[in-house]
């Protein structure tokens, strides 16, 4: 099966991608790189990710105020449901 050549980037694309990784950095440095929700006992073989707790689909931003790390069970659970994050994430990113 031949596959054609990798999509390039484009320069927006790229300027998004340098900002989410220089805000994981920055976030794994504060949270001592443990899941922000469960703090770790949940972590699976995938590691951490950086979760946008408004998605970016409804309006969030990628910044400091809307992102969490999160381990990708605690990811996969609140992705699309906002409504179930803890009560202390809901206060924080006001969540109805």
């Amino acid at each position: 099966m031949k596959q054609g050549p990798l999509r390039r980037v484009s320069k927006k694309q790229a300027k998004e991608l340098a900002v989410r990784a220089a805000l994981k950095r920055e976030l794994l440095e504060e949270c001592d790189h443990t899941c922000m929700t469960c703090n770790n006992l949940r972590l699976d073989f995938r590691g951490l990710s950086l979760s946008h707790v408004i998605a970016l689909g409804s309006g969030g931003k990628t910044a400091r105020d809307n992102c969490l790390i999160e381990c990708y069970p605690c990811h996969d659970d609140y992705e699309k449901h906002a409504e179930r994050r803890p009560e202390w994430q809901k206060a924080k990113f006001n969540i109805v």
